[in-house]
Parts: structure tokens; C-alpha cells; sequence
């Protein structure tokens, strides 16, 4: 079968195809991801050179090596990805990217059938800045066992609890680059009942729940909103991917550290309702496939669509067709 890529997302540079970057579809546009990747690369090398951990050589390698070739299928919707050599480091932005999106795309897909059965509340807890050394063991003894007091502190007080969504994240220190910001995401499922006057936990109620459960001597920051039930922002905040290496492109020793540090330690918890719809955020999904896709492959219909691969090119800095 003769393949034509004249009606699809490449453009001619130097007599070759080189894959597009521009259009609505992101199951196209790799290669911006791919330098993002190959610059993680880069400073985790740097700091493997500073620190020595084996970890960061290790995944230095495997990312560098990420994606390196990808296959097409040429559908009457477009290209769309078969195949890939995705590496699947947690720090690696490709993999990452292609993690969020399948994560947010699955998210929204179940949103409509959740939203209009109870009321959320989209919450942020935070601590006073640790040092990026010893996050690991903040949070494993510290945030840990706090979250488990204030998790049992709403189920026993809040009796219009009806579950929560959980994501951790950590970013670096605005103002002293050898610390780190640990902050946990919540989208809280809560009855009608909680907006009554007896019921409803204003600013300071949520932050002294926080400050009594991580047993501290100071007040906690803490942000609170009501969520609608047509905003799914707070779903996409969830679940957008955690490692942007151009946001730490200048201090190689933090983004090494920091790697390290948070290696092993859960993104995601949920309980209540989020638990019966969102158990897939405790696996790795498939970084090929949409779910309907996926339902195709398991159901084992064959496709007649033609395969196209692109290899990286290093010269053009590109992904190149290997149809001339």
C-alpha cells in the first residue's frame, strides 16, 4: 500500500518529512517533549556528576533514550500513535505529558456523572518549607501520619464527608533554593448538608483542623473554594503533570535532589466515591492508546490503516518520516 503523508501534520525540510508541531491533536507533537527530555537528561547527569546517587545515571540514560522512534497509524482521523519506546521514568517529561493527558482525559470523562451527585471543595494544604534533603523523611513522619489524623478528624466531625481526591506535589523554594514547597491538592466530595450554617468549615476551621493533625506550633496556609459543578479545573490541577524541566533549568542540583527525594512516593490517594471511579490513578496507564482505543485492542479489531514511522534526527532536530 502506498502511503501519501500530503494531507497529514508533516512539513518538507531538507528533502525530508519532519513531524508538525502545529494543530490541535498533541498525539502528534513529540518533538518539543523530546528536547524537554533530552534536557532532563542533561541535568541529571549534572547531577549525578555532584551528587553521585546511581539513580540519576540510570534515569539520565533511559530518558535520553525515550521515544526515539514512533509509528503512526495514517487514520481517516489523522495521525494517531501505535507504537513508542517511552522509557516511563516518572521525571521524564514525554512520559510525563503522555501520563497527565491520559490521566485528564479519563478524569473528564467521568466527571459529568459525578458532579451533580454531591458538592465539592477544592482545598490546599501546605507546611512551612523543609529542607529539599530531608523531604523524604518529612514526609514519611511528618506529612504522612498528619494527613491520616486529619483524614479521621473529617470523617468523625464532617458527617457530610462523602470522600476526596488526593494528589502531592512539591516544588521548589521561591526564596531559598536548598528548600522545597511539599503542598497536598484536595478535591473534597461533601452533601448539600455541609453548606448549612452548623455544618460549613470557614478558613480558619480548615486550617486548624491541618495545624492540630500535623501537630504544629504555627499556623498552616491553607486555600478554599467551592467548586461548580460545570468546572472541572480543579480535576485538570489534579492531575497536570509534575515536572516541567524548564522550570528548574538553571539549578541542576535541585532537580537532581529533588528526583531522589520523591522517588517511590505516592502521587495519589482517594477514598469514598473517588475510590469506586478513579482506582486507575494507582497504575501506570497506557501511554499509546485512549481508552477507546485501548477497548479496540483488547477486543483484538484488526486495523487496515498503514504504519508510518519517524526516528529522531539529530541534525534537523526533529522527528523525520521515514516515507520520502
Amino acid at each position: 500500500m502506498t502511503i501519501s503523508l500530503a494531507n497529514f501534520p508533516v512539513s518538507r525540510h531538507y528533502g525530508k518529512f519532519v513531524l508538525s508541531e502545529v494543530g490541535q491533536s498533541s498525539d502528534y507533537k513529540f518533538s518539543s517533549f523530546y528536547r524537554e527530555k533530552r534536557q532532563t537528561a542533561n541535568l541529571f547527569d549534572l547531577a549525578y556528576q555532584h551528587y553521585g546517587y546511581p539513580d540519576l545515571m540510570h534515569w539520565s540514560y533511559r530518558i535520553r533514550n525515550c521515544a526515539s522512534r514512533l509509528t503512526f497509524a495514517e487514520t481517516s482521523k489523522g495521525l494517531r500513535l501505535r507504537s513508542a519506546n517511552f522509557c516511563r521514568v516518572r521525571f521524564c517529561p514525554m512520559c510525563s505529558f503522555r501520563r497527565s493527558k491520559m490521566y485528564q482525559a479519563k478524569s473528564l470523562s467521568i466527571w459529568p456523572h459525578i458532579s451533580k451527585k454531591f458538592r465539592y471543595i477544592f482545598l490546599t494544604l501546605t507546611v512551612r518549607n523543609p529542607l529539599l534533603t530531608q523531604l523524604r523523611s518529612y514526609f514519611k513522619y511528618v506529612l504522612t501520619p498528619g494527613f491520616k489524623r486529619f483524614k479521621d478528624n473529617l470523617t468523625y466531625n464532617l458527617k457530610s464527608l462523602r470522600g476526596y481526591l488526593r494528589c502531592f506535589e512539591v516544588t521548589m523554594s521561591k526564596s531559598d533554593e536548598s528548600f522545597c514547597h511539599p503542598h497536598f491538592h484536595l478535591l473534597i466530595a461533601v452533601d448539600d448538608a455541609y453548606f448549612d450554617r452548623d455544618n460549613y468549615l470557614d478558613y480558619s476551621g480548615w486550617q486548624s483542623i491541618w495545624r492540630d493533625a500535623l501537630r504544629l506550633d504555627y499556623n498552616p496556609q491553607v486555600w478554599v473554594e467551592a467548586v461548580l459543578p460545570d468546572d472541572s479545573r480543579s480535576l485538570l490541577e489534579l492531575t497536570k503533570y509534575e515536572f516541567k524541566p524548564s522550570d528548574y533549568v538553571s539549578n541542576y542540583k535541585w532537580v537532581g535532589e529533588a528526583a531522589v527525594q520523591v522517588s517511590g512516593l505516592r502521587s495519589f490517594s482517594h477514598s469514598g466515591i473517588f475510590s469506586e471511579y478513579f482506582r486507575f490513578l494507582n497504575t501506570d496507564p497506557d501511554l499509546i492508546f485512549s481508552e477507546s482505543e485501548y477497548l479496540d485492542k483488547l477486543s483484538n479489531k484488526k486495523s487496515d490503516y498503514p504504519l508510518i514511522n519517524f526516528t529522531w534526527d539529530n541534525q534537523l532536530n526533529h522527528y523525520v518520516s521515514e516515507v520520502n
